[in-house]
C-alpha cells in the first residue's frame, strides 16, 4: 500500500536466483539488524568457500547499509522473504528449488516450519526453535534443549564484534586534561543524577535513550575535546567499539547480546541492571547485577584504583576471546558441512 512493489512481489514468493546455473543455497534471517549482519557474513563466507552455487539471502527488514558487503559477490541475490502463506511459499520453492537452507536467528512460523521439516538439508543457526532431528548451531545452552544433532554452543555474533580498536577516541574526547570516560546504556534518571554528583570532571556517554534528553549527539561531534561533566548521547551503534575500548567502566541497563560482547571485548568492567538475563550462564560471575548506589560506589573504586579496574576488565576480555575462538571453530565446521553438500 506504500507503493513498495518489489517488497510486495517478494512477499508473495516471486523470487529468482541470480545466475543461470548452479544449486541454490538459501539463507533466511528475521528483522533484527544483527541477524542480518550474521547472515551477510555467512553469505560472504559461503561464497568464498563455494564458487559453484547460487546464493539467495532473504530477510524480514531491509538495512541497505548492511547489505553493501554483498555488492561484489557474484551469483548472489537478496531481498525480502516470502510471507508465511502456503501459496507464497509454494511459489518461492518452485522458483528457487533450494538445495539447502540456512535458517538464521529467527524462528520459523507454522507454514515455514512445515516446509523446512520436509527438507533434508537445513541448518538452524542461533534459532530459538528448530525442527527436531535437523542440525542446530546454538548460541547458548537454552537452544540445545531436546536437540539430537547440535554443535557446541557458541555465539557466532562474537565474530562480528570489533575487538581490536585504536584508543585515540579517548584522547580526542578528553584532550590534555586528566579525567575519565564512562558509558551507560539505558540508564535510569537516578543513575544519571548520581553520576553528575560524583564525577563532575569526567565525561559520560549514554546510549539506548532518546536524543531529547541530552544536549550533545555523538554523530554531530566536531572532534574537539569535551568539557568536564559533559553527557553525550551515542546515537549510532558504530561508536560501540570505540566506547568499549575507551571507557573506564560500562553499565548496561538493558542487555543486548551484541552490545554485551562488545563491552566485554573492550576490556573495561561491565555491570548490568538487576534482573537482567545474560546470554550465557557462566557470565553471571563476571558481569554483576548492580543497583544505582552500589554501581556508582564501584565506579569510584575503579577511578581510584587502575589495577583493580584492569583486573576486572581483563577477566571479561579473556572470556570474550574464549567465546570468539569457540565461535570461529563452530563457524568453520558449519562452512565445511555446507561445502560437503
Amino acid at each position: 500500500m506504500a507503493g513498495r512493489a518489489s517488497r510486495r512481489v517478494a512477499r508473495w514468493g516471486h523470487l529468482r536466483p541470480v545466475g543461470e546455473r548452479g544449486k541454490v543455497l538459501w539463507l533466511r534471517c528475521g528483522d533484527d539488524p544483527w541477524q542480518l549482519r550474521l547472515a551477510v557474513d555467512l553469505t560472504r563466507a559461503l561464497r568464498a568457500k563455494r564458487y559453484d552455487v547460487r546464493l539467495v539471502l532473504s530477510y524480514e527488514a531491509e538495512y541497505p547499509e548492511l547489505l553493501k558487503p554483498l555488492d561484489d559477490c557474484r551469483n548472489t541475490g537478496w531481498g525480502y522473504s516470502p510471507c508465511d502463506h502456503p501459496r507464497a511459499l509454494r511459489r518461492a520453492w518452485a522458483r528457487l528449488r533450494p538445495y539447502g537452507i540456512l535458517q538464521i536467528g529467527a524462528g520459523a512460523r507454522a507454514h515455514w516450519q512445515a516446509r523446512l521439516a520436509a527438507e533434508s538439508r537445513v541448518l538452524w543457526i542461533d534459532c530459538p526453535q528448530a525442527v527436531p532431528g535437523q542440525r542446530r548451531y546454538p548460541a547458548n545452552e537454552l537452544q540445545t534443549a531436546d536437540c539430537a544433532d547440535c554443535a557446541p554452543p557458541a555465539d557466532l555474533l562474537t565474530r562480528l564484534v570489533g575487538a581490536q580498536v585504536d584508543t585515540q577516541f579517548r584522547s580526542a574526547v578528553l584532550g590534555v586534561r586528566t579525567a575519565e570516560l564512562w558509558w551507560m546504556h539505558a540508564p535510569t534518571p537516578e543513575l544519571l543524577t548520581g553520576w553528575r554528583e560524583l564525577f563532575p570532571d569526567d565525561v559520560l556517554f549514554v546510549s539506548g535513550a532518546t536524543p531529547g534528553a541530552y544536549a550533545r549527539r555523538l554523530s554531530a561531534w566536531d572532534r574537539a575535546a569535551l568539557p568536564a561533566g559533559a553527557v553525550v548521547w551515542a546515537d549510532e551503534t558504530r561508536w560501540w567499539p570505540a566506547l568499549a575500548a575507551s571507557a573506564r567502566a560500562i553499565y548496561l541497563g538493558a542487555v543486548e547480546r551484541p552490545l554485551l560482547w562488545q563491552a566485554m571485548a573492550g576490556g573495561a568492567p561491565v555491570a548490568v541492571a538487576p534482573g537482567s538475563r545474560l546470554p550465557r550462564a557462566d557470565l553471571a560471575d563476571l558481569v554483576p547485577a548492580s543497583a544505582a548506589t552500589p554501581l556508582l560506589q564501584a565506579w569510584r573504586a575503579y577511578a581510584a584504583d587502575a589495577a583493580l579496574c584492569r583486573a576486572a576488565g581483563d577477566r571479561l576480555r579473556r572470556r570474550f576471546w574464549q567465546e570468539r575462538r569457540d565461535a570461529e571453530a563452530v563457524g568453520e565446521e558449519l562452512l565445511e558441512r555446507v561445502f560437503n553438500w
